[in-house]
């Protein structure tokens, strides 16, 4: 198992504060590990080795998917809950820059 990355335990920190569900009903992960293990799949797909090295991309990227796009520019498919996901860790990295 991968270790998470301050950023990371930052981001869901983040989603927590916002009250975003840390375990669901029946007893499961919910929206805030959710939304983290989306983010940096989709780092990780993408060829990054960090949230950090990821970020200079970000910005293109949520533009890309406000405007409908449903693929990266390196063919990562990405779902209606990744871009939730995406469009919720650029409003943090935007509360801390």
């Amino acid at each position: 198992m991968d270790k998470k990355s301050i950023a990371q335990l930052a981001f869901e920190y983040f989603l927590l504060n916002k009250n975003y569900s840390e375990v669901s009903e029946n007893g499961n992960d919910s929206t805030v590990y959710d939304y983290s293990n989306r983010v940096v799949r989709i780092c990780k797909q993408e060829g990054y080795h960090s949230l950090d090295e990821f970020l200079p991309s970000l910005k293109d990227l949520i533009t890309e998917i406000d405007n409908g796009v449903d693929k990266t520019k390196k063919g990562t498919l990405i779902d209606k809950n990744d871009k939730s996901a995406l469009r919720k860790f650029y409003e943090f990295i935007l509360t801390i820059s």
